[in-house]
């Protein structure tokens, strides 16, 4: 009877520890991987190895971008926090001395491995990408 116990334990603890894991583990990969991407951004670190490897390898082949020939857009700021994550979306709020902006990223799950789907190629310059999804500028009272 012991040996029954033990054998339905030791075969139970692992299914139910992966059923739990998985409810849990795909918003804390896309939170982690925006903190990557705003740490990049505080420590003006940003280069399109650091970031490059975050963004969906579908939507590069999908718009025939090859990353060595693009920087990576990004801010400054002073500080961050992560906003909200829902579904696919990670909302972050950015500020600077007298700015601010909330970054929306949203992403993919390419073979277990969650990576960002970029706005596209900047607005301001055609040879940067926008890594967030959308951003939204606000203002900040000093």
């Amino acid at each position: 009877m012991k040996k029954t116990f033990f054998l339905i334990l030791f075969f139970a603890i692992p299914v139910f520890a992966n059923a739990q894991s998985e409810e849990v583990y795909p918003p804390l990969k896309m939170k982690i991987v925006v903190q990557e991407i705003l740490n990049s951004f505080q420590m003006s670190s940003v280069s399109t190895s650091s970031i490059g490897k975050h963004i969906s390898q579908e939507w590069l082949e999908e718009n025939n971008i090859n990353l060595k020939n693009y920087n990576i857009n990004s801010y400054a700021p002073t500080s961050y926090e992560i906003e909200l994550i829902f579904d696919r979306y990670v909302v972050a709020q950015i500020r600077g001395e007298s700015w601010g902006h909330l970054l929306v990223f949203k992403f993919i799950d390419e073979d277990g491995v969650y990576r960002i789907i970029p706005k596209g190629i900047s607005n301001a310059s055609n040879d940067y990408i926008d890594p967030w999804y959308d951003v939204q500028q606000y203002n900040v009272e000093n």
